[in-house]
C-alpha cells in the first residue's frame, strides 16, 4: 500500500468518525493534483517536536492521566466496576484513591461520565450512591451515568455524548460492550474500530 493510500485511508476513516471536515480532504485533493509528487507529511516526529512536547499531567497522581487512556483489566466477578466507581469517586470529591496518598487527586473531575451498560438502572444507582455515596453528584449533573435502562444499545459517536464529552473524564464499563455487534473480544477489526472511537 502507498503512502498516499494509506493518507487517503486514514482520511476517510477520520471523516467517518467525524474527525476532519469534508473541505480539509478537498483541500488535500487539490494539493495532490497541483503537486502529485510531492513528499507526505512523515509518520514519525523530529527531535524538536518530541522535545517541546508538554510533560504528562495527573488528574490522579501516578495513576491517572489528563488527556490520555487508562485501562483496567481483570477477569469476570474481580471487582472492575468497584476499582472505576472509587476512580470517580476520587476524581469528584479530590480524595485518595484507595485513601492511598501515592494516589492523590492532582486536579479534580469537573464532571465524570460513567458509561455502563451491561446493569439496569438500579443496580447501578445501589453501587453509586448506597456504597459509594455519589448521590450529590449525580444530583448537580457532575456525574452522569447511562445504564442497560437507556433502553439501547449506546454507541460512542452519540451526538449527545459527544456534546458532554468535553472537558469531562469518562469510564467505559466495561469495553467490550462499545465494540460494534457481533464482534468477539479478539475480533482485530472490532478492535480497531473501537480504537478508532476511542
Amino acid at each position: 500500500m502507498s503512502d498516499s493510500t494509506r493518507l487517503l485511508d486514514h482520511y476517510r476513516n477520520s471523516l467517518r468518525l467525524g474527525k476532519v471536515k469534508p473541505e480539509q480532504i478537498e483541500a488535500l485533493l487539490a494539493e495532490f493534483k497541483k503537486n502529485p509528487e510531492a513528499k507526505l507529511a512523515s509518520i514519525f516526529h523530529t527531535y524538536e517536536e518530541m522535545k517541546s512536547a508538554p510533560p504528562v499531567r495527573w488528574l490522579i497522581n501516578n495513576f491517572w492521566q489528563a488527556e490520555g487512556t487508562t485501562l483496567i483489566a481483570a477477569l469476570a466477578g474481580h471487582a472492575k466496576t468497584m476499582v472505576m466507581i472509587a476512580i470517580a469517586k476520587s476524581l469528584l470529591t479530590g480524595i485518595d484513591l484507595f485513601g492511598y496518598s501515592r494516589f492523590n487527586v492532582v486536579e479534580k473531575a469537573t464532571q465524570v461520565i460513567y458509561l455502563i451498560p451491561e446493569i439496569p438502572m438500579g443496580p447501578a444507582f445501589h453501587r453509586f450512591s448506597t456504597l459509594f455515596g455519589l448521590d450529590e453528584f449525580i444530583k448537580d449533573g457532575r456525574l452522569l451515568i447511562s445504564t442497560l435502562s437507556v433502553g439501547r444499545r449506546i454507541s460512542l459517536a452519540e451526538p449527545e455524548l459527544h456534546t458532554k464529552c468535553k472537558g469531562a473524564d469518562i469510564i467505559l464499563d466495561t469495553l467490550p460492550r462499545f465494540r460494534r455487534p457481533g464482534a468477539n473480544e479478539s475480533d482485530a477489526v472490532g478492535n480497531q474500530e473501537l480504537a478508532d472511537q476511542i
